[in-house]
């Protein structure tokens, strides 16, 4: 018979935090000096670009699940770090961008167009996004606003994308 060992408890958790720490930190982006969340912003685009391939219905799953995974591995990286909402975190950032580039087209102007005004609202944090910033709220608190400004910067360019305006370089 297979005998327990004391240490594996503890084993799994020290790898629980790590892979939330992989995760939340989009495998160690969010380490980087200068502007962890512009970055992290930029990391999602080849991963909505890869992720639209997929369809409307699948890439709506894909951002719910990563929304829910963006949850448990902040809140577990808060929880290791005793912080409410540490920089390096930029799951938020790569999830509020999916969310802002939910079925829109793949093309320069929605792509830089959504990159700015999503970064606009998570720096500038204008309301309702201000009403979000949970700070010290754990994994909520730290993918709340980052929803919302993805939220606000989709409607903003489903407007755009809906009423027929197409750029003229495009």
């Amino acid at each position: 018979m297979l005998q327990r060992s004391s240490n594996s408890g503890k084993t799994k958790g020290y790898f629980l935090v790590w892979l939330a720490r992989q995760l939340a930190t989009v495998f160690g982006l969010g380490y980087v000096p200068k502007a962890s969340g512009t970055w992290g912003t930029l990391a999602a685009i080849p991963m909505v670009y890869g992720a639209q391939k997929l369809g409307h219905l699948e890439f709506l799953i894909l951002v719910f699940f990563g929304a829910v995974v963006g949850v448990v591995t902040a809140d577990l990286y808060c929880k290791s770090s005793s912080s409410g909402d540490p920089r390096e975190v930029i799951i938020d950032e790569v999830v509020g961008y999916f969310v802002a580039m939910t079925w829109l087209p793949f093309n320069a102007f929605y792509v830089i167009g959504t990159f700015l005004v999503f970064r606009f609202f998570d720096i500038l944090k204008p309301p309702p996004v201000s009403f979000f910033d949970l700070k010290n709220r754990g994994g909520m608190g730290v993918m709340a606003d980052d929803l919302v400004a993805g939220i606000l910067t989709n409607l903003i360019f489903q407007w755009i994308f809906q009423s027929g305006w197409t750029p003229p370089w495009t």
